[in-house]
């Protein structure tokens, strides 16, 4: 049992140093990443976060497929706190982060 929660405990920390590390690739701060991930109905993103480094996938194709949830999230946010320069700023770069062409694009996160 405690292994158990050992082991979940070190996923979902790796998993937020994967979402930070997709974050500074974006240019987003990281806090605001994970909680428009969250808002953007990518639930338990961490653990997903975790698995797909663990499996190889690029930093580059996570945050491209990262955009989908993060601009839905991102308006969620900004309708419950209103406009604000920080979150305007994080939806202009995910659209661009989504609009560059990645090679290797498809789906990561299921």
């Amino acid at each position: 049992m405690i292994k158990n929660v050992v082991t979940v405990m070190y996923w979902t920390w790796q998993g937020r140093r994967v979402g930070n590390k997709v974050a500074r690739l974006m240019e987003i701060r990281p806090s605001l990443y994970h909680s428009a991930m969250e808002e953007g109905g990518c639930q338990l993103h961490l653990m997903k976060l975790y698995h797909l480094k663990k499996m190889g996938v690029p930093l580059e194709l996570i945050a491209h497929d990262s955009c989908k949830f993060l601009f839905v999230g991102l308006v969620c946010i900004e309708q419950a706190f209103g406009p604000q320069a920080l979150i305007e700023s994080a939806k202009f770069k995910v659209v661009q982060c989504d609009i560059k062409n990645y090679d290797g694009a498809g789906s990561c996160f299921l």
